[in-house]
């Protein structure tokens, strides 16, 4: 059956504010760093979370995801998650032109720079800040990494990451998520900038769609 797009519809991916992706933020900030021991159920608990949120919102990405496809996640592994040493960047004209899947491009600001090292090798990720997100302590950080087309969508995940000190920032892979695009075409969704093409491989958060 064709797909029948509806011009009242904005089906451009809404970066930080859905309440699925606020409430991880949440729900992380109040409950992962309180409780050592507990860290693999907290992670599969969010997903739980996002997961019904997302089938949830008006309009939900998941109303025209075939029945045949459904979630899948790397397991949680807390080496994923890594103390960054954090760059500000204080030039606020250094705009990045963002390519979308749909060919259209967006700006964003390089907001910060994050630097960590993770199984032996050290890397780096640009923070990235769009007008959205001026004035809030959110960045949004697209990546590629080298399960790209392998075991996670071949366009790259998405992070949001909270900066609460100027130093240092915690990178959690494990909350690495899919583009909207993902479960349903009619979203436009940014590709990560070269700059955030990781030289290894990301074996966290999560995969390409299921089949069942």
């Amino acid at each position: 059956m064709m797909k029948v797009f509806d011009k009242n519809v904005n089906y451009t991916t809404v970066i930080i504010f859905s309440g699925a992706l606020l409430s991880v933020l949440i729900f992380l900030r109040l409950l992962l760093t309180d409780k050592p021991g507990k860290y693999e159920q907290l992670i599969l608990t969010l997903r739980k979370e996002k997961e019904a949120e997302l089938r949830t919102m008006q309009p939900s990405p998941l109303e025209n995801m075939p029945r045949s496809k459904t979630f899948d996640y790397y397991r949680p592994d807390e080496r994923y998650k890594v103390k960054a040493a954090l760059f500000i960047l204080r030039d606020s004209t250094d705009f990045l032109n963002i390519i979308n899947n749909d060919g259209q491009q967006e700006k964003y600001l390089r907001y910060a720079l994050a630097v960590f090292s993770l199984n032996g090798k050290t890397d780096s990720l640009t923070l990235l800040k769009n007008d959205k997100l001026m004035g809030t302590n959110l960045c949004f950080v697209p990546f590629f990494d080298k399960t790209n087309g392998h075991t996670t969508y071949e366009g790259g995940r998405y992070l949001n990451i909270e900066i609460s000190d100027q130093k240092f920032v915690w990178i959690d892979f494990n909350l690495a998520y899919n583009p909207y695009c993902v479960y349903d075409y009619r979203y436009t969704c940014p590709l990560p900038p070269r700059e955030n093409s990781l030289d290894m491989p990301i074996k966290a958060g999560e995969k390409k769609l299921k089949n069942y």
